[in-house]
């Protein structure tokens, strides 16, 4: 088969003013409608109300995408793909295009690729050994601008029925395995190491969880990621690195549902790839990641009887545990956190504990700042206890 990659993603949203300024503070431009962006390959991003006429039925509740189109090389490559489509529910043709919906209620399209090649000026690393920089020092980027769009993730329901239906049907490769809980796929023989990932979670219906946008190098990836940040919008996790793809990351929520991520460095694959069989933990997805969250808590002065306020922020990295904690204690007041390991499956039962770190795992750091309300005076806090999360077996 000849699917060469993701050509459009259209969500539906319940603020298009709201959408469009991420879009734009996400480095995609926009025409003149303000509805639409493009990456700078072509590759586009549409928003429509949650209501719209041309959209398909939502394959879950809220802002979220409702429609994603393949690309593929020619027109030859199209029709070779009509037989098999249009044995797929809701098959039609339309606009020279071929639409479908996949087993796991997502509405599809395939049409001929719009995108063009893009060529950029990226700085090479030095490496031990290897050193190809010299005297030029490495770019710093003020915000991002994304290549393409490079995978697209979904919880599913029936794992088995929607991996058949994209290798059966469009042909993609197995690039790697998550034992009986998610599959790795890339739509061409040679590629980066996933242009989809399937993910099936426990008493998880199926949704949107992210989509990826290649950037340059790691330090577009950081940038980025700093600029969403200053423009107020909020981190998922990140900066970090997965050892399944060996790309860099930074994730950030987005307000048209799931997260939006900005990654580099995957791994290429070839024929001679073979796919590996791994366990889902926190060791795989993540080899390092920093996180924080801040919160302001009252707390009450043991010594005054007067208010005072707390702020914790917890920071952690990757398989040290530190951005799977989850549980703050102060002498019984619990502040609890919703985090990524609960959305990809790797959430266990907290269990409370007085003080230090639980599991034996080390890297995540408290901090502490107290300060006493106005006429109260200040009571030393007890120190915040963690509990950090062991990967789901």
């Amino acid at each position: 088969m000849s699917i060469t990659g993701i050509e459009k993603l259209e969500f539906g949203v319940d603020d298009l003013n709201h959408s469009a300024k991420f879009m734009r503070d996400f480095g995609l431009t926009g025409d003149a409608s303000g509805r639409a962006f493009t990456t700078l390959s072509g590759a586009r991003v549409e928003l429509n109300p949650t209501d719209a006429a041309n959209l398909p039925p939502a394959f879950e509740a809220g802002n979220t995408l409702r429609r994603m189109t393949w690309g593929v090389a020619d027109r030859a490559a199209l029709d070779a793909l009509c037989p098999k489509l249009e044995r797929q529910p809701a098959f039609r043709e339309i606009d020279g295009a071929l639409e479908c919906r996949d087993p796991n209620g997502m509405t599809l399209r395939v049409q001929v690729s719009q995108q063009t090649v893009v060529e950029l000026n990226v700085e090479p690393i030095n490496q031990w050994g290897d050193v190809r920089r010299i005297d030029t020092p490495s770019p710093v980027y003020d915000r991002a601008q994304p290549i393409n769009v490079g995978h697209v993730v979904f919880f599913v329901e029936e794992l088995a029925a929607v991996e058949s239906f994209y290798r059966e049907v469009l042909g993609f490769q197995v690039s790697d395995r998550y034992i009986n809980r998610a599959v790795f796929l890339r739509c061409g023989v040679r590629g980066g190491h996933h242009n989809l990932f399937l993910l099936q979670l426990p008493n998880r219906k199926r949704g949107l969880n992210h989509v990826a946008f290649t950037v340059r190098d790691i330090h577009e990836v950081i940038g980025g990621g700093i600029a969403m940040n200053k423009n107020a919008w909020s981190t998922f996790i990140g900066p970090g690195r997965h050892p399944v793809s060996s790309a860099y990351f930074w994730y950030v929520n987005s307000p048209t549902g799931g997260a939006f991520e900005y990654y580099t460095n995957d791994d290429y694959l070839t024929e001679n790839w073979q796919p590996r069989e791994l366990e889902h933990s926190l060791v795989s997805f993540t080899e390092w990641a920093v996180e924080a969250v801040s919160i302001t808590i009252p707390v009450a002065s043991r010594k005054t009887g007067g208010g005072m306020t707390a702020r914790i922020v917890i920071i952690g990295g990757g398989q040290a545990g530190g951005w799977a904690a989850k549980t703050c204690v102060m002498k019984g007041l619990a502040a609890r956190f919703a985090w990524l390991p609960k959305a990809m499956g790797f959430l266990r039962a907290p269990a409370a504990v007085e003080s230090g770190i639980a599991g034996g795992r080390t890297g995540a750091a408290a901090v502490i700042q107290r300060r006493g309300a106005a006429g109260t005076g200040s009571a030393l806090v007890p120190p915040a206890a963690r509990e950090i999360d062991r990967p789901a077996k």
